[in-house]
């Protein structure tokens, strides 16, 4: 028989349930073909026999046959790998919920040893959540797409970064950056910076981060450089939200009239195609309260 988590499953089922007759399938269809059970009609039929091979075979597979099939393939590789011999049907992605760190320039320390940024272009740290537990740097950068955030060190800065530690804010299978960023910000009393698309959805990231500074385009720059109206668009009702935040200060404002006349989003990777300068704008002190832990 060849191995699969459904046909585990099933096979689970067979021989730990007293019911004889089953509604065929493709997985029971195979287990005829090789000789167990036999099919009557649309229905496939277990006998005493049927059912010990059955079990044999999960016995070969390392696995027992009195198992909870619900938990047989939880966890990660080695986690399953204590239950049978078939670990590659592990549910935990060996990705999954890890974090994307990398370091512009130096002064960074992590669990007391210093950190430098890695002499390799495109490339990033991966790490699980719980790996850093004392961190010293001069800033956390959370950063919406990972394009940009593996080309980091390629922007043109108006200040100077050195000593940051850049946060891949996640996706799908690395969802938890954000969340990992903002309760180390407050942990360790490290201020907290959001560089994303400069839209509405990109402010809207920031001020959900709760962030102490939002990295911006050069408004002379961007003001030239052609956006996507599409976007402005699609995100309009986040910009009604966004343009009466009172989180963003005066400072803000001069991006916020930007981007309301202009009606037009830029992404973070037009910028570094271009070359925009990103500056650092400050948010009041009052937006980053203990960072959402």
């Amino acid at each position: 028989m060849k191995r699969s988590a459904q046909k585990i499953r099933i096979a689970l089922s067979i021989a730990q349930k007293g019911n004889s007759r089953m509604r065929l399938n493709k997985t029971l269809q195979g287990f005829a073909d090789e000789g167990v059970g036999q099919i009557i009609g649309r229905e496939y039929i277990v006998d005493h026999a049927a059912r010990q091979a059955i079990r044999q075979w999960l016995t070969n597979q390392g696995v027992d046959w009195r198992s909870p099939s619900q938990t047989l393939f939880e966890g990660s590789r080695e986690d399953v790998a204590a239950r049978n011999i078939n670990e590659k049907n592990a549910t935990l992605n060996a990705n999954q919920g890890r974090i994307h760190v990398s370091v512009i320039g130096s002064c960074v320390k992590v669990n007391g040893q210093t950190m430098h940024a890695l002499p390799l272009a495109d490339s990033f740290i991966s790490i699980i959540p719980e790996a850093i537990t004392e961190l010293s740097a001069d800033y956390l950068l959370l950063i919406e797409n990972h394009r940009a955030f593996t080309r980091i060190r390629d922007f043109v800065f108006h200040e100077d970064l050195t000593g940051t530690l850049a946060v891949y804010r996640g996706d799908p299978d690395t969802p938890h950056g954000e969340t990992w960023a903002r309760r180390l910000a407050g942990c360790f009393n490290i201020r907290l910076i959001t560089f994303a698309d400069f839209d509405a959805a990109g402010l809207s990231i920031g001020l959900g981060a709760r962030s102490d500074a939002l990295l911006l385009p050069e408004i002379t720059t961007v003001r030239t450089l052609r956006g996507s109206s599409e976007d402005y668009q699609v995100q309009f009702d986040q910009w009604v939200r966004v343009q009466h935040d009172p989180r963003l200060a005066e400072e803000v404002a001069p991006w916020l009239q930007l981007y309301k006349d202009k009606k037009e989003g830029v992404t973070q990777e037009r910028m570094l195609a271009f070359g925009v300068p990103l500056r650092l704008v400050h948010l009041p002190s009052s937006s980053t309260e203990d960072h959402g832990r």
